[in-house]
């Protein structure tokens, strides 16, 4: 009877480890599958992009005033204030980019949002393919008063003449730099006070 009883043990084992085998197989198999159906939406995704790029280079062809604006108004995305967010002129070859800054909840997260504002038209105007001499980027905030009035304030003028944003290498370029490779700057000194 010692016996039947140690078989039994024995072959509930085996039984166990075939079971575990068998669920760490259909896991890693799973596990495969979820990866290949993740792997195929990815380049769905991959080739709807590249065909909504191929539609918009038909439509905007870069180097045109309309891709300019596009790709301007597209990167700032729209306004956290309700307002308009970026209003764009041209006068000559030279571009003015007029943008009002989203809201933060501190000073210093408004002044890092303002500099990679700056940095993301930079890039934009650089990537529409559109020729000019250079970028005005002007920037407003709503400022408040000492007694909790709001309003409407320049808070930054620079401007980057097109040799200047040739020379940056965007893959490594830091935002917080923005301003210190103007080629001419105004910074209202109530918002950017040390």
């Amino acid at each position: 009877m010692r016996e039947s009883a140690v078989a039994k043990k024995k072959a509930g084992c085996g039984q166990m480890a075939f079971g575990c085998l068998f669920i760490i197989i259909l896991g890693g198999f799973l596990m495969f599958k979820g990866i290949d159906t993740t792997i195929k939406k990815v380049d769905e995704y991959q080739e709807a992009q590249k065909v909504a790029q191929e539609k918009l280079d038909k439509e905007m062809p870069k180097g045109s005033v309309e891709r300019l604006n596009h790709d301007i108004e597209k990167t700032l995305g729209k306004s956290n204030r309700g307002n308009q967010r970026v209003e764009i002129k041209m006068s000559g070859s030279d571009i003015d980019v007029y943008i009002f800054a989203d809201d933060n909840l501190t000073p210093s997260m408004a002044k890092t949002g303002i500099q990679t504002d700056v940095t993301d038209t930079l890039e934009a105007v650089k990537n529409s393919g559109y020729e000019y001499g250079s970028i005005t980027v002007k920037v407003s905030a709503a400022l408040v008063d000492t007694f909790g009035n709001s309003n409407e304030t320049l808070i930054v003028t620079t401007t980057y003449n097109k040799a200047t944003v040739d020379r940056i290498n965007w893959d490594n370029f830091i935002f917080t730099d923005v301003f210190s490779i103007s080629d001419d700057l105004d910074l209202n000194p109530v918002f950017f006070k040390e």
